[in-house]
Order: structure tokens, then sequence, then C-alpha cells
């Protein structure tokens, strides 16, 4: 993957998860009887559930750092924080 994507930022930016790698995920929580309890669960966990993949894949190709710069997009804690440290 390091080929396709030269930098972290290109990475970061085009990289998605693929489908098929949910519906996988979500076959095997089935098997072990985890899953959502209804549509509403399941369409509020799948984005959660891409970000959470997106930056355990930055992991594995780069180093932690980037595990949190993924992870930390959608923590309105950390986005305020960065606002409130800007100049």
């Amino acid at each position: 993957m390091h080929k396709r994507y030269k930098s972290f930022d290109e990475f970061r930016s085009q990289y998605e998860v693929p489908q098929s790698l949910i519906d996988d995920l979500l076959r095997e929580g089935e098997k072990s009887k985890v899953k959502p309890k209804d549509e509403t669960e399941r369409e509020k966990t799948l984005p959660r559930l891409r970000l959470q993949l997106k930056a355990l894949v930055a992991r594995d190709l780069w180093d932690m750092s980037e595990y949190f710069a993924i992870i930390n997009e959608e923590n309105p804690i950390v986005t305020k924080a960065v606002e409130l440290l800007k100049p």
C-alpha cells in the first residue's frame, strides 16, 4: 500500500476502507452473535468503524502518530483544543 500512497497526507485524503472489509467484519461479528440491535444502531456505528479501521491501517503503514492523526479527526475535544491553540 506504500506504493499506492507515497505519503501519509496522500493516504489520509484518498484512502477509504473497502466495503468488502466492513461486510467481512459484520459477518464475523454475527458468527459470534455480535451485531447491531437495529438498522439505526448499524448506521450510527459504521462511520466510527470505518474511521477506526482507517486509523489501524495508517498505524500499520506508518506509526502511532498517524493512527492518532486519523482517529482524532472526529474527536470533538481534540478538534476544539486545536481550534483554541491556533494563533
